[in-house]
């Protein structure tokens, strides 16, 4: 897919399709999302920390049982388990 394999700015998706589409460089949307985005995990990850070791514990546990149900049920419903289809 070509489409992942180049960077797109929003203003070239946007585009009409006779023009020149492509450009190879973040446009400063992308830019700001991801500034954004960086900030927003640096202050998870700060506030994680920032909590008593007890509840960074609890927390472990809570994630943990979580991708246990997650990963059980979904293995448990898959179509695969159900017969409709076949491995390979």
């Amino acid at each position: 897919m070509a489409f992942w394999n180049r960077r797109r700015s929003i203003d070239a998706m946007l585009a009409p399709h006779d023009a020149p589409a492509l450009k190879k460089t973040l446009g400063w949307p992308h830019l700001m999302a991801l500034g954004v985005g960086a900030i927003t995990i640096i202050g998870c990850i700060v506030f994680f920390f920032s909590l008593r070791p007890s509840t960074q514990l609890y927390f472990l546990y809570w994630n943990i049982a979580g991708l246990v149900v997650y990963f059980g049920w979904s293995a448990w419903n898959s179509r695969l388990a159900r017969g409709e289809e076949t491995a390979g």
